[in-house]
């Protein structure tokens, strides 16, 4: 469990004007009931959708097993859990990952 952060990460920055472009409405930094906070909740064709938006220090090794725990819980409580990596975000479009990402829930 993580309290809120009070700003976004350059990252998380990316990723929204992504989610802004592309008209999709989402809540920054969504609690949980179990919780945990979501990056960006999106709530889309009856699907809730966790976006993560992983920066380097989710490639620690610890970090990792709670990320696994983290969405293992989330999706018992009934969320689509997406993840965007770092790197993904260096080498696309961030309006053209978010769609790839996204692809099976966006109609």
């Amino acid at each position: 469990m993580r309290e809120l952060k009070p700003k976004k990460t350059n990252l998380e920055e990316m990723v929204e004007e992504g989610l802004k472009a592309l008209g999709l409405p989402y809540i920054f930094q969504h609690p949980t009931r179990t919780g945990f906070v979501i990056d960006f909740a999106l709530f889309l064709n009856g699907e809730k959708i966790a976006l993560e938006v992983d920066g380097p220090y989710h490639d620690d090794k610890e970090r990792k097993k709670r990320d696994r725990f983290k969405d293992y819980m989330l999706r018992r409580e009934g969320w689509k859990v997406v993840r965007i990596h770092w790197s993904e975000l260096e080498k696309a479009d961030v309006i053209t990952l978010i769609k790839s990402k996204l692809q099976g829930f966006m109609e």
